[in-house]
């Protein structure tokens, strides 16, 4: 792992050894293969890292040149971009954080939004005794920070904060609500006074108060591209998938891919084999991970996976149903930062990382991601809109008439009540505008707390067309999937994402989305781009195996505690409504997901845990205060 972490005194303050052995508390004993720190008066800036790349056994941390000092957590992409444009020469010798300062020094500010990558960055100048704060856009590495006191002091890790930091926590209310709906802003965290640096923001700290964000990326300015015939997106799409997939190849050590059988992580997997077969380097560079079923038979996606193994030659490493240990876990009161739905299967990326242990590997690569940037989810009325604003009536009744026939919706319904209320929504008042927004029955949302999220997250920018619109908010809600920290919770790991690839989603949300779906099938240009790559039968797969199954199973076996909902914090605190939430979960123990409230579920149990697991620490116990 990789840990950031400092202490700036507002009051002048020197800083000292002691402020560094309070800072660094349960970390003071790890044998990083990279520590340092720097002391510049009221600054201490820290860094303990273990080495990924071969660029890293030439890097020290923090990193000092000219006025600038600066730590970094993550990798940068397009190294031999910005090197280039330095007079430098990108080689081994060359570590990011030395061309980040080095690039950072000549061209200021706006060479941030050029830096491609998954990184965190604290950038101090000692001139200006200015603090810079910097996310990539993916938001795939944390940094967490408070300001009390006239102190400020920062982390990779919440629990580190939160353990070294002299704060009194309180629970924040807006997460909580976010957090149930699906997912909370990237600079939320379960704590009021302690937040997290927006993924693609920089966040300057001088003269003793932030000043406003700066935004690295604007998706609202991606022209559409258009070329003249399918072979020129799918051709495009195949360099932009291996850009993405080469790039977290570059590893010291073999690189692991999680292998489930459906096509996204399928397409990565086989991407990245024909990358190594390619530059002449042995496939087995590469090894997969699958997470098996034996008992929840309908989870099991053996058939699928061994078609890959086949394709390759080279078996997957399966972590069985029983080493994942799917759990509702509402007896475990472990605190372990944040909410964390990944622990409904608390066994499942430990394994990983003990088998990926014995091949010195660290780096995981997912198919996160390539639901939202491929729009797995038929959504025809954004495309019939389109159309409509265009003024192209004739080919938006076609296409109308194709998608009703395939999905069975009335053809009335999809073009009045979901297509024309998307056409005319810069003309709409928001309650008449098509709502995306489907929340569970059991949740107890503030009417006003709604209207606020419904116009803040499904109807912005009116202006755009609609499957702009729609690509926007796929990709801010993958982003904050991944911002959230859910995978920074693993200390052996660096789980990293292909699909948050920026270049990659730029083209996805660029192409027109009937490139993505057409009558019958969604990830249609993916398919088409991977044809030959790819096994047929998963080319051609419609649907792939959900956990319901799993889920009723671990439901079952510990549904004594389910049998006092009403008494759960979720619910005493007002959340959520008792009844209609043990409804939702008898559903699931009986394997029906249809419903949404039932789906939506799962987010409450494991915010019913995380609630509990404040009670064990004293240090948190004021977070718990009733409301």
């Amino acid at each position: 792992m990789k840990l950031q972490f400092g202490i700036l005194h507002d009051n002048q303050r020197a800083t000292s050894l002691d402020d560094l052995k309070t800072l660094l508390g349960e970390y003071a004993s790890w044998n990083a293969e990279t520590t340092g720190q720097i002391f510049d008066g009221p600054l201490l800036i820290g860094y303990r890292g273990d080495k990924i790349t071969w660029e890293e056994d030439a890097e020290r941390q923090p990193y000092a040149f000219g006025l600038y000092t600066l730590t970094f957590d993550g990798r940068l992409d397009n190294r031999e971009e910005l090197a280039s444009r330095l007079g430098l020469t990108a080689n081994h010798n060359l570590p990011d954080p030395q061309l980040i300062a080095e690039a950072y020094a000549r061209y200021g500010p706006p060479v941030l939004s050029d830096l491609i990558g998954e990184f965190a960055i604290v950038l101090w100048r000692t001139d200006t005794r200015e603090l810079m704060f910097v996310r990539s856009v993916d938001g795939a590495r944390p940094l967490y920070y408070t300001l009390e006191s006239d102190t400020l002091i920062w982390s990779s890790d919440i629990v580190h904060l939160l353990r070294t930091a002299p704060i009194n926590p309180k629970l924040n209310e807006d997460y909580v609500w976010e957090y149930l709906i699906g997912c909370p802003a990237s600079h939320m965290t379960p704590f009021a006074n302690i937040h997290s640096v927006k993924s693609g923001t920089a966040l300057r700290f001088v003269n003793k108060s932030f000043q406003p964000e700066i935004s690295l990326w604007e998706p609202r300015h991606i022209a559409p591209l258009k070329y003249k015939c399918d072979a020129d997106y799918e051709e495009r799409l195949r360099y932009e998938l291996a850009a993405a997939v080469r790039v977290r190849l570059r590893t010291k050590h073999p690189v692991f891919s999680a292998l489930s059988g459906g096509l996204d992580s399928s397409s990565v997997v086989m991407t990245a084999d024909t990358i190594l077969r390619q530059d002449n380097i042995d496939p087995c560079r590469l090894r997969t991970l699958s997470a098996v079923y034996d008992t929840s038979t309908t989870c099991d996606e053996r058939y699928f996976i061994r078609l890959i193994e086949t394709k390759r030659g080279i078996p997957s490493i399966y972590v069985t149903e029983d080493e994942q240990a799917f759990t509702m876990g509402l007896r475990d009161t472990t605190f372990r930062g944040i909410p964390n739905i990944l622990h409904l299967h608390p066994g499942r990326y430990p394994v990983f990382a003990e088998r990926m242990k014995t091949y010195n590997s660290r780096v995981l690569l997912t198919g996160h991601g390539g639901d939202h940037i491929f729009c797995s989810a038929p959504r025809p009325e954004m495309q019939i809109a389109d159309l409509l604003q265009e003024g192209r009536l004739r080919y938006a009744h076609q296409l109308c008439a194709s998608w009703s026939r395939f999905t069975g919706v009335p053809y009335f319904h999809l073009l009045l009540g979901k297509a024309l209320p998307l056409a005319a929504s810069s003309l709409l008042p928001p309650s008449l505008r098509y709502d995306l927004l489907s929340l569970p029955s059991w949740l107890n949302l503030p009417h006003n707390y709604y209207l606020l999220l419904r116009q803040s997250i499904m109807n912005c920018e009116t202006r755009l067309a609609p499957s702009h619109r729609f690509r926007i908010g796929m990709t801010a809600y993958l982003f904050r999937t991944i911002s959230s920290g859910l995978w920074n919770n693993y200390a052996d790991l660096y789980v990293s994402h292909p699909y948050t690839h920026r270049p990659l989603v730029e083209f996805c949300m660029a192409v027109p989305l009937s490139q993505m779906q057409r009558p019958g099938e969604t990830r249609s240009l993916l398919r088409r781009a991977l044809a030959d790559r790819l096994p047929a039968k998963i080319v051609n797969r419609r649907s792939k195996g959900i956990l319901a199954e799993v889920y009723a199973r671990a439901i079952q076996k510990e549904w004594s505690e389910f049998a006092n909902v009403q008494k759960w914090e979720i619910c005493a605190r007002g959340y959520v409504k008792a009844k209609e939430l043990f409804d939702a979960l008898q559903h699931m123990r009986l394997g029906i997901y249809s419903d949404s409230g039932a789906s939506f579920a799962l987010i409450a149990v494991v915010l019913e845990r995380f609630l509990r697991s404040l009670r064990t620490l004293p240090w948190l116990l004021s977070a718990m205060t009733q409301r």
